[in-house]
């Protein structure tokens, strides 16, 4: 066993220095990973979102169309005269 790991005194110099230089690589891979999460998260939420917004353009589109096919269908008839 190592007697410095038995001492109760501050740390040494090298045991700061080592710390210091293995916090900030935590700190980074945890917000890496929590903006990450949350990236995903929010495009999920997107992609859901949009999904409900396509489906009402689709629906407005499919009305739109259908008004333009009887106004076509009013214009062919009152020019051969079927009306």
């Amino acid at each position: 066993m190592n007697e410095h790991r038995l001492a109760l005194g501050p740390p040494s110099a090298r045991t700061i220095k080592l710390r210091r230089a293995v916090k900030p690589r935590r700190a980074v891979s945890l917000a890496l990973v929590t903006l990450t999460a949350l990236t995903t998260l929010a495009l999920t939420g997107l992609g859901l979102t949009a999904c409900n917004t396509f489906e009402g353009a689709g629906r407005d589109m499919q009305s739109g169309g259908k008004l333009l096919q009887d106004a076509a269908r009013g214009t062919s008839d009152a020019i051969s005269g079927d009306r």
